[in-house]
């Protein structure tokens, strides 16, 4: 669901003409120390993405800040919750505005990891280099037992997947508001897992298998907080991008392919020594029938030697099969900045060029 939105911020980033505005308060570790520098702000690129990411696609960004009187301080390790928004004239208190004209919405947590000073004639200037949520979880190593740490094994074997993943979020310092509703795997499912399997592994090495098992996503949001999400094709529309009317749009790139594979199967039940019996082995399978009449049956296999149920190593397929059919659709839309959009949020392009 889309962050809350006044009628007014709505109406704003509607209209053809509007004025933006960003928020760009920076707090220290322990935030007895801020700066609030939304009026030098010269350029913004801003990346939320899910999970850590490679390339372009890593969460993160760059600021940069006009310094012509050199009064912006060393903002290393410092953090920043952008508030984007747009001049509504309504004096908003905060956290929904800024007690003026401007009123904005609050996103991810960013930490500045980098600061470069720029001259330019004529102009002075501050880069600020920022990572996301993810990166900070990838830099947290996961530390149990005695040292040298990573010869201690950690196995569950009778705890869900939600409260793992709440053990391993609070252990690096953030916390997580459960899935509601949740897709009866997250919440029932008790996998056989282990932690430091290979050595020193990471907060984020940890949480995506476990996310994989599941047919929930993970969001970072304001704060230290993490969101677990289901998503579903019955869920209502958060935003609306059209052509002519409402929020529009500048331009929209959509491909839809194939679904390959299409039928997903998972073996489970392996023996205690890791073994497999023709007399024990449970087959879990889903498939998308839609999808094979297009085009053929195409095979994804998976093994799931800790799975003892018929049930699981079903859910364990639709889990997979819900993956790749939400990966078959790719699209880029160019707009007006949606200032409430979230991950996955759920949008609809109305295109009415040519009719």
């Amino acid at each position: 669901m889309a962050r809350t939105l006044s009628a007014a911020l709505q109406l704003k980033q509607a209209a053809i003409r509007h004025t933006p505005y960003t928020k760009f308060v920076f707090k220290s570790k322990d935030e007895s120390t801020t700066y609030d520098y939304s009026s030098r702000e010269l350029e913004y690129e801003i990346r939320e993405a899910a999970y850590q990411g490679t390339g372009n696609l890593v969460g993160g960004g760059t600021i940069i800040l006009r310094n012509n009187d050199l009064q912006v301080v060393n903002l290393k390790g410092y953090h920043v919750e952008p508030g984007y928004g747009y001049r509504t004239g309504n004096a908003v208190a905060e956290p929904n505005g800024d007690n003026d004209v401007n009123e904005y919405s609050y996103a991810q947590r960013l930490w500045v990891i980098s600061q470069e000073n720029i001259t330019l004639e004529g102009e002075q200037a501050i880069r600020l280099t920022l990572i996301d949520a993810w990166t900070r979880l990838a830099e947290s190593l996961w530390r149990t037992g005695t040292e040298p740490y990573y010869t201690d094994e950690t196995t569950y074997t009778t705890t869900v997947i939600e409260d793992i993943l709440d053990t391993i979020i609070t252990g690096a310092g953030f916390t997580i508001d459960k899935a509601s509703p949740a897709d009866s795997i997250i919440d029932t499912f008790t996998p056989d897992f282990d932690i430091n399997v290979r050595p020193f592994e990471s907060a984020a090495d940890l949480i995506y298998p476990l996310i994989q098992m599941t047919k929930c996503y993970i969001r970072p949001e304001s704060g230290l907080n993490f969101k677990t999400i289901y998503p579903q094709t019955s869920d209502s529309v958060d935003a609306t991008f059209e052509t002519n009317t409402g929020h529009r749009y500048f331009e929209y790139t959509e491909r839809r392919s194939v679904l390959n594979p299409n039928h997903v199967i998972v073996f489970a039940n392996a023996e205690a020594d890791g073994s497999w019996s023709a007399a024990n082995i449970i087959t879990g399978e889903a498939s998308d029938a839609t999808e094979i009449a297009l085009y053929a049956e195409t095979f994804a296999i998976f093994v799931a030697p800790s799975i003892t149920s018929q049930g699981d190593a079903d859910n364990r397929a639709s889990a997979i099969l819900t993956r790749l059919k939400a990966e078959i659709l790719g699209g880029r839309l160019v707009a007006p900045h949606h200032v409430g959009l979230e991950l996955y949020d759920k949008v609809e392009i109305q295109d009415r060029r040519g009719l």
